[in-house]
């Protein structure tokens, strides 16, 4: 079963991982495209648009509860920690 998570893995790093150079010029031109882009999603050195779920509030908050019910589950209080209040 190692063989094959191994071979699994090497196919995913030769489809979407980027080498350190790569990824290195990706956050420098992130960086260099001024505060017009902050808070955008950048990608293949230009920003890209959002995809639609991330436009419909009603989906947004649905992920976000799932988000934060399962992290609850694996570290419970910590969205208290994150909030900022010591309840």
């Amino acid at each position: 079963m190692t063989g094959v998570v191994k071979v699994l893995f090497r196919i995913f790093e030769a489809i979407a991982a980027r080498s350190p150079e790569e990824g290195g010029r990706l956050i420098f031109q992130a960086a260099a495209a001024g505060t017009e882009s902050h808070g955008l999603y950048f990608r293949t050195g230009k920003i890209q648009p959002y995809a639609p779920i991330a436009l419909d509030e009603e989906k947004r908050m649905y992920v976000w509860k799932v988000l934060c019910m399962r992290l609850d589950k694996l570290q419970p209080g910590i969205l208290a920690i994150v909030s900022g209040s010591t309840a």
